[in-house]
Order: structure tokens, then sequence, then C-alpha cells
């Protein structure tokens, strides 16, 4: 459990993100997100085709995508407090 307990505070954007952040949802996305760009980041090979070399480049950018968004929502979220 948090040691601190926020409260949603600010406008109704702020709130939106507190609201997506805050849900358990929310949270068990990041996580399989996390799992699963550390199974992708593992897969790599010396003698790998181009076409898979390829798949696992985008997959990380799209696992970056996603963890700035995560960041963004966060930080609208929580504000100076995260």
């Amino acid at each position: 459990k948090p040691s601190m307990i926020y409260k949603a505070r600010g406008g109704v954007w702020r709130r939106a993100c507190f609201a997506i952040v805050s849900a358990k949802v929310f949270e068990i996305f990041i996580t399989v997100c996390i799992l699963l760009n550390t199974i992708i980041m593992a897969m790599r090979y010396s003698t790998m085709s181009d076409g898979y070399a390829n798949f696992l480049l985008v997959s990380n950018y799209v696992f970056a995508g996603i963890f700035n968004v995560e960041l963004i929502l966060k930080m609208a979220a929580y504000g100076t407090n995260y």
C-alpha cells in the first residue's frame, strides 16, 4: 500500500488524469507492459534475422511510448508530489 494517500485536486484535466492513473486496470496494464518489455529485451541473439531485429526495435519504441504516456499522465495527476 502507498505510504501517502493522494486526493484529486485541480481542474478537470488534472482530475481526469488522476482517475486514469489511480485505476487498478491502469496499474495492471503498466505492470504487464513492463513484464512484456523485459521479455522482449531478452529475446535478442547474435544471428537474428533483419525482420526479427526490426520487430524488437519497433516493440521497444512502442513500449517507450507507453511508458512516456504513463509519466505524462502521472505528472499531470500528481504534480510535484510525484
